[in-house]
């Protein structure tokens, strides 16, 4: 399938955007231990409110996304993460991290909003599957790069990443406005089947939408296993390890993660089966569980390696399929209210440092990977219920042909 310019460009956006924060963001744990001699449980707070921020901040976004020109959102939010990135070196104090990196985490949640329904104004909805999964894709490939990038600059100076990732933001924010003729859209609102609304009747819209209340909560718990995976496995591996040892063994499951998503994730869209998300959702959730008892049961790098490779063909098969979800239950003129809504996910973000700096702190270290074992089966239960609730409503004839098994 050939995309339009738009969604080309709008691809490209995402992964440099991904490239950038990739770079600053994959060692920030240890960058935060080492710098400001924080305890783990520490670490996951400042990582963890900040992120907490970010979604609670996208949540009102999302309605702006709606009524307003979203390319200028695009570039707002550049703008805030390439200053938040030039002045962490600057900064000395818990407080201020928690500052500066909540902005840059509402600036990241909003280009993910952003992008996500400009899909929808650009293409068709069989079309959009393969977007969102190229899409992750391409922040797979940025993952990959980025913490080579981020571990070679970081040698020579541990603050060089976060100047090199304000430089990558602000370079995107110039081409983006000069590239601005390519984000106009082939669909408006109402050439969609629908006009903007005001704030007070989308809340109430998001709030009578079991199924998206359901898929959502359902979201948090798979973003509190995979969206922080090498936070929560750095502060394992300096908990029961030497600093060497974690650095060799994130150094190494980010990477095997990211060549098992590039390598597979094109594959792993086509087999997905639009009629019965649940399935795969279910599927997915299950090789969570399965990475994670692997990561528990043992310290050797080669089981490390299989277990992040099971672990990463569940992300692959849930992330595309929590997108497309959110996607065919949204009304045409609130797509960024509904991915605003997703993006509380971010949430688990979040909550994923904190809950598992806490379990490090307070608890066998390895029962951190049975409580999120434990969530990934909570998941499953919760996208079951939010089915139940579109077979019982029929949610307006959208996904009426979803079975939950």
């Amino acid at each position: 399938m050939k995309f339009p310019s738009s969604v080309r460009f709008l691809l490209f956006f995402s992964f440099m955007t991904y490239l950038g924060k990739a770079i600053a963001f994959t060692f920030m744990a240890i960058y935060l231990t080492l710098s400001l001699k924080l305890l783990p449980k520490d670490v996951g707070l400042v990582l963890g409110l900040s992120l907490l921020f970010g979604a609670l901040a996208s949540l009102c976004g999302g309605h702006l996304v709606d009524r307003y020109d979203r390319k200028y959102f695009l570039w707002g939010c550049l703008f805030v993460i390439s200053a938040a990135f030039f002045a962490i070196p600057a900064l000395s104090t818990s407080a201020g991290f928690v500052f500066v990196l909540s902005f840059a985490n509402a600036a990241f949640a909003m280009i993910d909003i952003t992008v996500k329904a400009m899909f929808s104004d650009f293409l068709s909805e069989d079309e959009r599957l393969k977007a969102f999964s190229t899409r992750y894709l391409l922040a797979n490939i940025a993952f990959a790069i980025g913490p080579l990038l981020g571990s070679v600059a970081a040698r020579l100076n541990p603050v060089i990443p976060f100047f090199v990732s304000g430089g990558v933001a602000l370079l995107l924010l110039i081409v983006a406005i000069a590239a601005q003729r390519w984000l106009r859209p082939i669909q408006t609102h109402s050439d969609l089947g629908g006009h903007p609304v005001n704030f007070s009747s989308s809340i109430e819209a998001l709030r009578r939408d079991r199924a998206l209340i359901f898929f959502t909560l359902g979201g948090i718990l798979s973003a509190v296993i995979y969206a922080r995976f090498p936070t929560y496995l750095s502060l394992y591996l300096a908990t029961v390890s030497s600093e060497a040892v974690a650095y060799k063994y994130v150094a190494m499951v980010t990477t095997v993660n990211a060549v098992t998503v590039i390598s597979l994730q094109y594959g792993a869209s086509r087999m997905i089966d639009k009629s019965n998300l649940f399935r795969f959702i279910a599927a997915g959730s299950l090789l969570f569980g399965a990475g994670l008892i692997i990561f528990s049961i043992s310290m050797n790098l080669a089981a490390w390696a299989v277990g992040m490779f099971i672990f990463s063909l569940g992300e692959i098969i849930v992330v595309p399929s929590e997108y497309l979800a959110i996607d065919r239950i949204a009304p045409n003129n609130l797509k960024g209210s509904y991915f605003a809504v997703q993006n509380l996910s971010n949430l688990g973000d979040a909550l994923s440092p904190i809950l598992c700096g806490f379990i490090l702190s307070f608890a066998v270290p390895e029962m951190m990977f049975y409580f999120l074992s434990v969530l990934s089966v909570g998941c499953i239960a919760l996208y079951w219920l939010g089915y139940r609730a579109i077979a019982a409503v029929g949610s307006g004839g959208v996904l009426p042909e979803i079975q939950t098994m």
